[in-house]
């Protein structure tokens, strides 16, 4: 997680997956994270986990035109971006 990147964005996003339902708040550079309905948060992924990993770590970009067809994004795309961009992989260990 870029840390740096935590301090200067404050959201809610949730998550809505066949069998379970997530808040994840960002705010001070602090993330918390808990089983709850996501109702009014400023982002929404509704799908599979398989589908949001392919998102994040995949870097699949992110589009209501059907690129993410197993994940659906509800809310402000360019925040959805910038909260994705958060995210990545280790370098691999030669």
């Amino acid at each position: 997680v870029d840390r740096d990147g935590m301090r200067d964005l404050s959201i809610t996003a949730g998550f809505i997956f066949p069998d379970d339902r997530f808040v994840l708040a960002l705010a001070d550079g602090a993330m918390t994270i808990g089983r709850a309905d996501p109702t009014g948060t400023d982002i929404l992924f509704t799908g599979d986990t398989l589908a949001l990993r392919h998102t994040i770590y995949g870097k699949r970009p992110l589009s209501r035109e059907g690129t993410n067809q197993t994940l659906a994004i509800d809310g402000d795309l360019a925040l959805a971006q910038r909260f994705v961009d958060l995210f990545s992989l280790p370098d691999k260990v030669a």
